[in-house]
């Protein structure tokens, strides 16, 4: 039998490996997936034996991608995609898993909360045989699970769709919002009746991890950029959770939008710009009735 047949390869690896190629820091994929750096580097390891050649060079500053774990990096992360999917597809077909959806929404955002819990009421009345779960995940971190399969709907934000387009997933808008600044009372503008994006081009932002939010970092950066500026970003976070607790205790603000704007409170104000976006529920390629249904009720409450 030719080599090309027994390849002794794990989906774990090629996830492990296409982590590293996004954050290029052994400590932080490990954290990611809860395992320590020794793990991770052993895997990578692994791998690079098995394969033959080397996947990263090692330095200080973290991993360097060789050039074929770039080629491999574009091709992998379609087929584990493909795989995640492939068996999302085959388990929603036993009769076990026929009757379970699972909803993403935005974590940080409450208002929403309320909202989805709404619509899921509305769905059991006419589908009570159908468990419906909620999970709660970062913006990114929504169609990421969503793309491998392991959500069914997703609500996100306008920020994602570079990432929705890429792996040409489906998505509907569903609410205007705008993009707005949280500034917290140590701020200079928190005494501002008002802020335009342009007054923010010398103050220090705090923003999300690029590594983890490649589209909030593509996003931010083209936004200031309209507004004819590079943002000066001073820290970063990986979560936004993180970021939420972290923002009234500095002096940096936050660009993002007023989908969380019930972040106001007496130390944080946020301050609406005239910059427009919007919300929407990405789902499913491979959706049926039931989960379109869902999908429709969910768009409608949101709205």
């Amino acid at each position: 039998m030719s080599r090309e047949f027994r390849w002794k390869i794990s989906t774990q690896q090629i996830a492990i490996f296409l982590k590293s190629m996004q954050l290029r820091n052994l400590r932080q994929v490990a954290d990611f997936y809860n395992y320590t750096p020794s793990t991770v580097s052993k895997t990578i390891m692994s791998l690079e034996e098995e394969l033959g050649f080397r996947l990263f060079e090692r330095s200080a500053h973290g991993l360097i991608p060789t050039p074929a774990a770039e080629q491999l990096s574009q091709d992998w992360r379609l087929l584990l995609g493909s795989i995640n999917n492939s068996i999302i597809r085959a388990k929603k077909k036993s009769e076990m898993d026929r009757s379970r959806l699972t909803v993403g929404i935005v974590d940080s955002a409450n208002e929403v909360d309320s909202m989805v819990r709404k619509a899921i009421l509305l769905f059991k009345e006419n589908h009570p045989d159908i468990v419906v779960q909620v999970e709660k995940h970062d913006m990114h971190r929504l169609v990421e699970l969503l793309n491998m399969g392991m959500l069914d709907v997703v609500y996100s934000s306008a920020i994602e769709i570079p990432y929705l387009k890429d792996y040409q997933m489906q998505w509907d808008e569903v609410k205007q919002t705008r993009a707005a600044v949280f500034v917290p009372r140590s701020s200079m503008f928190f005494d501002r009746d008002s802020l335009e994006l342009g007054d923010l081009a010398d103050a220090d932002i705090a923003a999300l991890d690029p590594l983890m939010h490649p589209s909030y970092t593509m996003w931010l950066n083209d936004l200031c950029a309209s507004a004819g500026f590079i943002p000066k970003v001073v820290s970063t976070f990986r979560t936004v959770r993180s970021l939420r607790f972290s923002l009234s205790l500095n002096k940096e603000v936050f660009i993002g939008e007023t989908i969380t704007k019930e972040w106001e409170e007496e130390d944080i104000k946020v301050f609406p710009l005239q910059e427009q976006s919007f919300t929407l529920l990405a789902w499913r390629s491979d959706a049926g009735e039931d989960l379109l249904t869902l999908k429709d009720l969910l768009k409608e409450v949101l709205k």
